[in-house]
């Protein structure tokens, strides 16, 4: 397992923390600038005195989750199976971006948030899929195009 870029052990002093997050100079970290990205961020800076070390509560619903996800690839199409416990159908919106090459679920209601984006292998459009919802678990077939 390779070693974590960043390791906090011990007594943190947040303000000499914070201090060194706002000098840090986000475009020479390629990581960072994708996961701001990824979050919608569009602007080049954030405020360093709203992070914070502690882990997001999964109690609350604002909290972003990455589902665990199973992906299948097949001749035609793709099975994506997300385990996304206590979220409907209803709740789900499924979008592709790219040409059709990545797909971006979310699925959000009053009591979870979760989001992740799947680069697919082929191009498809929001018409090429079906889902099925059933116990916690969402199946997304993405028809390749032809």
């Amino acid at each position: 397992m390779s070693q974590p870029d960043i390791k906090i052990e011990g007594d943190v002093d947040e303000k000499k923390l914070q201090e060194y997050l706002k000098s840090y100079n986000l475009d020479q970290d390629p990581r960072i600038r994708g996961f701001m990205e990824s979050k919608g961020f569009s602007k080049r800076e954030i405020d360093a005195n709203e992070l914070t070390l502690e882990l997001c509560d999964h109690n609350d619903p604002s909290c972003d989750r990455e589902p665990f996800t199973e992906i299948n690839d097949h001749e035609n199409f793709t099975e994506i199976v997300f385990d996304v416990p206590g979220i409907d159908k209803e709740d789900i919106i499924i979008e592709f971006t790219e040409g059709g090459k990545k797909l971006t679920f979310t699925a959000q209601n009053e009591n979870r948030n979760y989001h992740k984006h799947i680069h697919l292998p082929f191009n498809s459009t929001i018409n090429n899929y079906t889902i099925e919802v059933n116990n916690g678990m969402a199946t997304i077939r993405v028809k390749r195009l032809d």
